[in-house]
């Protein structure tokens, strides 16, 4: 019988944990303070979060931050569904990044595009071809809760939300990436990340 290994699973829960409430703290602050819901700063750090330190890390760091943030700012868990769009792309770029990079202590100019496809190609396929039809079936068809103005308002809401998911990605994620990318180079080499 395998032996389990404590530290390692302290580390996954403290890496999980982190960046689910950074990106909680992040979205949470933004909508508070800027009363704007299409910046998308929480979805950037479950991005890195997925890229640096696995796809799983990623994914329940989004079921996480989805789940508190949806419950805090809406008072319960009615587009909690949409967290599992989010918790798939999220995944899936840490996934298909990590295959696709072949050096995980660098990132120039090749991981850079590398890893803005990828974010792009999947957020918009995710986000944008697959949320607004899951949100007009459940809020449309399902509840019977909207009119013929409501449908246009969300399709076009819901379109700009995924355009600023991918745009947010590619700017702060890249400077993200790239200062994560830096530290955990510094950690490996040195075993530190100070001095």
């Amino acid at each position: 019988m395998k032996k389990i290994d404590f530290r390692k699973c302290a580390e996954f829960i403290l890496k999980t944990l982190g960046v689910a409430l950074l990106a909680f703290l992040l979205d949470y602050l933004i909508v508070l303070l800027s009363k704007d819901e299409s910046i998308w700063l929480g979805e950037s750090i479950e991005v890195i979060g997925s890229v640096l330190f696995g796809p799983v890390v990623g994914g329940m760091a989004t079921l996480i931050n989805c789940s508190v943030s949806d419950y805090l700012m809406y008072g319960g868990f009615e587009y909690s569904y949409l967290a599992v769009l989010e918790i798939i792309s999220v995944t899936m770029i840490g996934v298909v990044y990590r295959r696709l990079s072949e050096d995980d202590n660098r990132f120039g100019v090749k991981e850079i595009v590398i890893f803005n496809f990828v974010q792009v190609l999947i957020n918009a396929g995710v986000l944008f071809l697959s949320t607004t039809p899951l949100t007009i079936t459940f809020f449309g068809f399902l509840t019977g809760d909207w009119t013929r103005d409501d449908f246009i308002t969300e399709m076009g809401s819901l379109k700009s939300y995924a355009l600023s998911a991918c745009v947010s990605t590619a700017l702060i994620g890249t400077v993200l990436m790239a200062a994560g990318t830096f530290i955990r180079k510094k950690y490996r080499e040195t075993g530190s990340v100070s001095g």
